[in-house]
Parts: structure tokens; C-alpha cells; sequence
């Protein structure tokens, strides 16, 4: 059997997907976060079945491009059933999709989550006499198997619905209760306190994951220091019972210092995560998108572009396949280019080695710079696209989702998944990776073995000296360094993990490690995620911002190295720039005096 869960967004339908299939698909309280169709084939109660979970949609009127998924795959009417997912405290606004989907005649049963919110406002929906009015209506708690395997038995019995039910009957079987606004909604609602707990949030988030005395840092240095010791220990247990140069090589340099060094770096990265999560599975994140959305509707988006933006601080592909929440193409096509600029997390591990070993002292000060000139460079990208666009922005449609901030359990189990999906990518992509970035260093040109004196001679070191040209102007003149960050194109992780592999010893200036991370920082993705976009805006538009994002990333780091080199000329350049600004603001000004 085929079944079909339809709902509008934050009802509750991937919660029910997940209980029926044991799957951990992605559940967030957001608008958007289920952009495909979700498809899975279960047993239960020894039964075959095949549950798809549809993006949410509110109707048939299909307005973003989620809803048209969902409108698309229901008029194909291939499937056998319907569960309609109703959330309690929406009860009355479910109805016009509840209307639409009679329309299809197919066997329908309308299942009503999170009952119990409903009650706490003093609200109620008589389930007894919704019965009689010719739709099966459920009460169900989602997350609890037993109560979900109800759904299945009654589905069985099924048959299709009379087109001529009486709404007005079932309306009248809702009572709505009354909203009672709490003090964190007044807050989170409110412009200035806002702003404030958001830049907070951020501000404590980031120290905790990287700050000089954050817990992120300490669990790190931990587990780096354990690491290398584990790793100088098996290298000198294979020497002493007779194993050769290589072999001991290749285990504790290619594979348990390349691996160590990325794992160390977890900490920061699950801190990070822990609270994008949190904040998107308590509603907070809706909260600020609608503060927020005056401002970035000055930049060609709207408030919903704000979630896209905050994950592209863990994930830019996660960040690029949320974008499709986006209803309309221009506007998604621009936030899509502007995300590759925002720093995700697989870099962090990069910038704290570097500040460990050369900026430690400022290390917090530095990754948040960047984080933040990341965002702010992001914005002018879209806001350069709009201008030379000329698009009329469409006014952002938003249902805030209700306040959870009691939230914890939700937030474990996909922080959890994160995790692992982490540590899978680094035991299997930054391991082949790795290991292909140990042969190449140890083999010449004329495909002999080479010791690790001799690299110079090797493979890798004609491949790294090919893009480290491009660093020279910066003051890095270490081939090695460029080879790292070839391997970054694969998998940002792999940077790390060939620095550790090469034994990479950086001899650098303030002003060539400040360009190096800022080069670092703003150069082009993974290639996952070069992938992701090609199939989002097509493969001349990723094409084009690929090399549009190399050359910006290029001009930046030699900016910021002549800007440090040049301390003087830099502050006079400032001033000059500040003057300009202020010349052309007050001419606009007086212009506009002179039209009155």
C-alpha cells in the first residue's frame, strides 16, 4: 500500500514519517525545510508499505516551490491513501487544504497533532461529533509508535469520501481557545530586544565553541594532544617490530593524524550546531526572520532567506537545498549566490589551527570577524544581483509556528544525526582523500617511492606549486599550503587533514596569516556543493560564480595584506573613502531639497 502524508508546514508531517519508517529525516520548525519529497518503503505489523512525506503546502492554489512539488505528486493520484496532518492550534486554516484534497477521490483520513497545545490555551476540537460529518478524524501523538500504528489499522477500513461535506459543521466543532502571548514571544517579536538577543546568542555561541577559555577549545586541544600521541605511538610500534618507513607512514601520517585533526575540531562544530538547531526547532529562528525582514528586503530577499543564511554557518550545501523554500526563482537563484561566501563550519577546524599555532591570543576575535565579514559580503552579492536585476520584490508571506523553548529532546536527535553524518564524511571522503594525498606526496614523477625528506620531489609538490603561485603575492610561498587547499575543493575537512599529512610548518607573517584565512575563508565550496548549486541554477551560472568567487577571494587576501603592510596609506584611504560617501550622501540630500 501507498501512502501519502500531505499537511501544511510545522504540522507534524516528517515527525510522522520518521515514526512510521524509523527514518531521521530532517523535522524543523520552519517553513520550507522539507523541499522533496520523502519516500520510504517499512514493514509494519508485517505489512509492506510505502510512505511518502510531501513538502507542506496550505492548498491547491500552490504559491512557493515546495507547494508545487506537493500539488504535482498529489494530482498524479499514484498512490492509495491520504493522511491529512492537522496541527490542533490550526485547525480552522487546515481546512481549505482538507477541501482541496477531497477533490482528488482518494480514501482520506485527517490525523490532529499536538492536541495538547491546543488545550493549554483553553481551546478544544470535539472529535466525537467530527465523526458523523463523513471524513475520519484522528487524534494522535506522532512521536509515539503505538498511537501511530492506530492510523494504519483505521486506514484499512477506508473507503473514499463524499465530496459534499458540510464544512461549516466541522468548523463548528473547533473551539480556538486564547493566544496568551509570553514574555520571551513579546521579546522575540519586539525590533530592539530582537536584535539584541540575536546578536547575543551569536556573540556567547561562538565564544563558547571558540573562545580561549570556551569549552569548544578545551575538549579540542584535548583531543588533538591524545591523538598525536596515539599516532607518534603505533608509528613507533610498526618501526619496532620490523615494519617498513612507509607502511608506518601511512598509517599514523595519512591516516591517524589526517583523520585526528578533523575529529579534534568536533567540539566547536557540535556547539555550532547545537544552537542553528535549537533555534530552528523552537520557532526563535521564525521570530527573527520577521524581524528581519524589512532589512533583507533591501538586499532582493525577504525574511525566509534568513534561515538559508544561518545554515550556511554549518553547511552551504544544506543552506543551498533550503533555499528551495524560496517561492520565488530570482529571489532563490541570489541567495544561492551569495551563500558560498558565508563561511560553513568544515572551515572552523582550519582557522583554529592556523590561530592556534600563529594568532592564539585573538583567535575568538578572528573566526568572528570572519563569520560576520562573511554575511555582510554575502548581502552585497544579492544586493548587486538586485541592482543589476531591477526586480520588484514580492512581499514575504509568514505563519509564526508557536514558541517552543522547552525544546531540548526535539533538538538532540537531529544534532545527533549531524553528528554522525560528520564523522561518516570523515571516515570515508577526508580517509580516501587522505590516503590519496599520502601516495601522491611519496611518489616521484617516475612513479618511485620517496621518503619524507624528499617530497619535494613528488607528485603532490607539482600540482601544490601550480596553485600556490596564486598565494605568493600574500607572502605563502609553501607549496605544501597550496596543495592543501586543492584538496579543500573536495571537501573543505580535507584542508586540515593535508596540513596534518604533509606536516605542513607554518612560518608566516601576521599579514600573510590574516590573507591566508581570509583567502581561506571566501574561496569557492566543496565540490558537493558546486554539484548541489549546478542543479539548482544550472552549470553556467556555477560555472561563472566559481571563478567569480576565486577572484573575489584572491582580491581580498591581497587587499587585506597590503592593507596590513600598509598601515599608514591604508587609515589615509579609509578617511578618503568615508569623505566620498559622505560628499555623495549630502549632494542626494540637497538634490532632494531642491525637487521639494
Amino acid at each position: 500500500m501507498k501512502i501519502v502524508i500531505a499537511g501544511n508546514s510545522n504540522s507534524g508531517k516528517t515527525t510522522l514519517y520518521n515514526t512510521l519508517t524509523g527514518q531521521n529525516a530532517h523535522v524543523g520548525n520552519w517553513h520550507g525545510v522539507t523541499v522533496d519529497a520523502l519516500i520510504c518503503q517499512t514493514k509494519i505489523k508485517g505489512e509492506k508499505f510505502e510512505i511518502i512525506d510531501l513538502p507542506g503546502l496550505n492548498s491547491f492554489d500552490s504559491y512557493t516551490m515546495e507547494e508545487k512539488i506537493s500539488v504535482d505528486y498529489l494530482k498524479k493520484g499514484d498512490y492509495d491513501v491520504i493522511i491529512n496532518v492537522i496541527e490542533a492550534t490550526h485547525f480552522d486554516t487546515s481546512l481549505t487544504l482538507t477541501k482541496d484534497l477531497l477533490s482528488i477521490n482518494k480514501p482520506i483520513i485527517c490525523v490532529i497533532n499536538m492536541y495538547e497545545e491546543l488545550v493549554k490555551r483553553g481551546g478544544s476540537i470535539c472529535i466525537d461529533k467530527l465523526q458523523d460529518c463523513g471524513i475520519k478524524f484522528l487524534i494522535c501523538n506522532l512521536t509515539k509508535r503505538k498511537e501511530v500504528e492506530k492510523i494504519i489499522s483505521v486506514i484499512k477500513t477506508l473507503k473514499i469520501a463524499d465530496s459534499n461535506i458540510d464544512f461549516k459543521y466541522i468548523y463548528e466543532q473547533y473551539n480556538f481557545g486564547k493566544i496568551q502571548f509570553s514574555k520571551a514571544d513579546n521579546l522575540l517579536t519586539n525590533t530592539l530586544s530582537s536584535i539584541f538577543i540575536f546578536a547575543i546568542t551569536i556573540g556567547i555561541s561562538f565564544y563558547v565553541a571558540f573562545g580561549k577559555y570556551g569549552i569548544g577549545k578545551f575538549l579540542s586541544d584535548l583531543i588533538i594532544d591524545s591523538i598525536d600521541k596515539l599516532s607518534n605511538w603505533v608509528n613507533a610500534l610498526i618501526l619496532s617490530n620490523g615494519g617498513s618507513d612507509f607502511f608506518a607512514r601511512f598509517i599514523s601520517n595519512g591516516i591517524i593524524n589526517a583523520l585526528g585533526v578533523v575529529l579534534g575540531f568536533l567540539p566547536p562544530i557540535i556547539i555550532l550546531n547545537f544552537v542553528l538547531i535549537y533555534l530552528e526547532q523552537s520557532g526563535i529562528i521564525s521570530r527573527f526572520s520577521f524581524i528581519f525582514d524589512n532589512t533583507l528586503s533591501k538586499f532582493g530577499l525577504n525574511g525566509r532567506a534568513l534561515f538559508a543564511l544561518i545554515m550556511g554557518f554549518g553547511c552551504t550545501t544544506i543552506a543551498v537545498v533550503t533555499s528551495n523554500g524560496l517561492e520565488n526563482k530570482k529571489v532563490k537563484n541570489r541567495l544561492i549566490m551569495g551563500l558560498p561566501f558565508i563561511s560553513c563550519s568544515a572551515k572552523v577546524p582550519v582557522y583554529l589551527y592556523i590561530c592556534s599555532r600563529l594568532l592564539n591570543n585573538v583567535s575568538f576575535l578572528v573566526i568572528l570577524l570572519i563569520y560576520l565579514a562573511g554575511l555582510i559580503l554575502s548581502l552585497i552579492v544579492c544586493y548587486l544581483n538586485l541592482k543589476l536585476t531591477n526586480e520588484r520584490q514580492v512581499p514575504m508571506i509568514l505563519e509564526l509556528p508557536t514558541l517552543r523553548i522547552k525544546c531540548l529532546k526535539s533538538t538532540l536527535k537531529p544534532l545527533i544525526n549531524s553528528v554522525k553524518q560528520f564523522i561518516i564524511k570523515v571516515c570515508t571522503i577526508i580517509v580516501l582523500i587522505s590516503i590519496t594525498i599520502f601516495l601522491l606526496s611519496s611518489i616521484s614523477i617516475n612513479f618511485t617511492y620517496l621518503t619524507a625528506n624528499e617530497i619535494d620531489k613528488s607528485l603532490l609538490s607539482i600540482i601544490g606549486r601550480a596553485f600556490s603561485v596564486l598565494l605568493k603575492p600574500i607572502g605563502v610561498d609553501n607549496y605544501k599550503i597550496g596543495t592543501a587547499l586543492v584538496a579543500g575543493m573536495f571537501a573543505k575537512e580535507a584542508v586540515l587533514s593535508t596540513i596534518a599529512n604533509l606536516n605542513i610548518t607554518l612560518n608566516l607573517t601576521i599579514a600573510s596569516t590574516l590573507s591566508l584565512i581570509t583567502f581561506i575563508a571566501f574561496y569557492p565550496p566543496c565540490l558537493s556543493c558546486l554539484v548541489t548549486m549546478k542543479r539548482e541554477m544550472g552549470i553556467i551560472n556555477t560555472i561563472c560564480l566559481f571563478f567569480f568567487q576565486l577572484l573575489t577571494a584572491l582580491f581580498l587576501s591581497y587587499f587585506v595584506y597590503f592593507l596590513i603592510n600598509n598601515l599608514l596609506i591604508s587609515v589615509n584611504i579609509i578617511l578618503l573613502i568615508v569623505i566620498i560617501l559622505m560628499v555623495i550622501n549630502l549632494y542626494k540630500h540637497r538634490k532632494k531639497e531642491c525637487i521639494r
